[in-house]
């Protein structure tokens, strides 16, 4: 979940704040920050074809894990994405004010953990881990506001399936 707030720079791009918590499969909130660039490379009509990279930072990510030699076991670690992708959009007017968009496209990303095993056999073990796949894709549904503001719900899609609900503000 999180929220992100949007400045812009120059005609077309904004710049973005995002601020949150994230949760994986069966492991706790840790709370997330992050930083992006966003770029509107057509805007016409209903149709929009755009650019970003993000980056963002979680401390403290702890999670069960399974390793092969002992079982699963508890990891804590911080959690460091970098990505880059290109969204298609359109834009589906609702009433004077409001829009619903779809929106999809390719998205290269890195992953890296880095921490601790949590586990009485292997304490202070260091644990490191990486994304299998690179490439991805990433599908959303946002309702804008006054043609930028809104929430969205939005699904990525690597070797395993991540979800990301946010409410976006420009200022």
């Amino acid at each position: 979940f999180g929220l992100r707030l949007q400045t812009g720079l120059v005609p077309n791009t904004r710049l973005d704040f995002a601020a949150g918590v994230m949760a994986p499969d069966s492991g706790n909130y840790s709370v997330l920050g992050g930083l992006g660039l966003r770029y509107m490379a057509f805007d016409h009509g209903p149709w929009r074809v755009g650019m970003f990279g993000q980056l963002r930072y979680v401390a403290n990510v702890e999670f069960p894990q399974a390793l092969p030699d002992v079982g699963t076991v508890d990891a804590n670690c911080d959690w460091v994405e970098a990505n880059v992708g290109a969204l298609t959009s359109y834009r589906f007017r609702l009433a004077d004010q409001f829009a619903l968009v779809p929106y999809a496209g390719p998205l290269f990303s890195i992953l890296r953990l880095t921490g601790d095993v949590q586990d009485t056999g292997r304490e202070d073990s260091d644990f490191r881990a990486k994304e299998n796949r690179f490439f991805g894709a990433v599908i959303g549904l946002g309702l804008e506001a006054l043609g930028v503001n809104g929430i969205r719900a939005e699904m990525q899609i690597f070797d395993e399936v991540s979800f990301f609900v946010a409410a976006a503000f420009v200022y």
